[in-house]
């Protein structure tokens, strides 16, 4: 999911640009050798041509309603049902996505494609059948961004109260063929409170401080060091755990769409900063979220 398909998002976005609300793009693994349109079984799901595989669930239909941190609908924003093909849509004026979806997926999940305008993020869907996910919140980012350097380059970039640390020799991967505009492909960060904490991020963590980042899935190689203003009643030294959205199907940074721990780190003597120890890195800007170690 974390790879584009350049096919497809060209097909979605000529299909948007006519008013479509509901674009289904990607079919492959459904169709026969002659291009023949799928039948469903009695679930309501094409059955793919290798058959039903283990951890696969039937998703008929995915609904969702998404509103700014101010309780406003976000319309025209990009959604998409993706595990085993994808499904393409958008919000209407409501801020409502409906999805036909018709497919059996594993690790489905529904994405936020808020381009930097908006932060984004992934929600798993855990059931099947016609899924509605209810009212999720997405924060609008920062009007002005900071821009990544090429690779290799090393650098301290600072957006809001949030400073990354790239290495030298550090690669870049930023996804353009999602973020086409270059302004999309800056650096903003965005202090969210956590009565707005999208659905990923668990009660039951202690999750004292939450970041929103973009440009969304953006890959360092190594990772980069990220020290942030201490917002929290957390105590000068005090012991913390960095977590991240995994974003990739291969769980490269941890389990898909989950929240993982993926850095240590320590409060400032002073207690005014956060930051990752020596030797300690974030590979990927998603979702940031802090606690004290347990």
């Amino acid at each position: 999911m974390h790879d584009s398909n350049p096919v497809a998002f060209a097909l979605m976005a000529s299909l948007f640009a006519c008013g479509a609300t509901t674009v289904q793009v990607s079919d492959a693994g459904l169709e026969d050798a002659k291009g023949t349109s799928p039948t469903y079984d009695a679930k309501g799901c094409a059955v793919p041509l290798n058959g039903i595989q283990p951890g696969q669930v039937c998703v008929r239909s995915l609904q969702a309603k998404v509103l700014d941190e101010n309780g406003k609908p976000l319309s025209n924003l990009i959604t998409t049902a993706c595990g085993d093909g994808c499904t393409f849509g958008k919000t209407n004026a409501e801020g409502v996505s409906r999805m036909e979806v018709h497919r059996y997926m594993s690790k489905a999940a529904l994405m936020l494609h808020g381009h930097s305008t908006y932060a984004s993020y992934y929600v798993i869907l855990r059931s099947e059948g016609d899924v509605d996910r209810g009212t999720m919140v997405l924060p609008a980012m920062p009007a002005e961004g900071v821009t990544i350097p090429e690779d290799g380059i090393a650098t301290t970039l600072t957006s809001g109260d949030v400073s990354l640390t790239l290495p030298s020799g550090v690669s870049v991967m930023i996804d353009k063929m999602e973020l086409g505009e270059v302004d999309a492909q800056k650096l903003r960060t965005k202090f969210v409170s956590l009565d707005k904490a999208p659905p990923f991020v668990d009660p039951t963590l202690n999750i004292v401080a939450l970041y929103a980042f973009t440009p969304f899935g953006t890959e360092f190689a190594p990772g980069v060091g990220v020290t942030v203003a201490n917002k929290t009643n957390l105590g000068p030294g005090i012991a913390v755990e960095f977590f991240v959205q995994g974003t990739d199907l291969d769980d490269k940074y941890g389990p898909f769409g989950q929240f993982t721990k993926l850095a240590e780190g320590h409060v400032s003597s002073d207690g005014k900063t956060i930051a990752t120890d020596l030797g300690q890195s974030i590979p990927q800007l998603t979702w940031l979220g802090i606690r004290p170690k347990p």
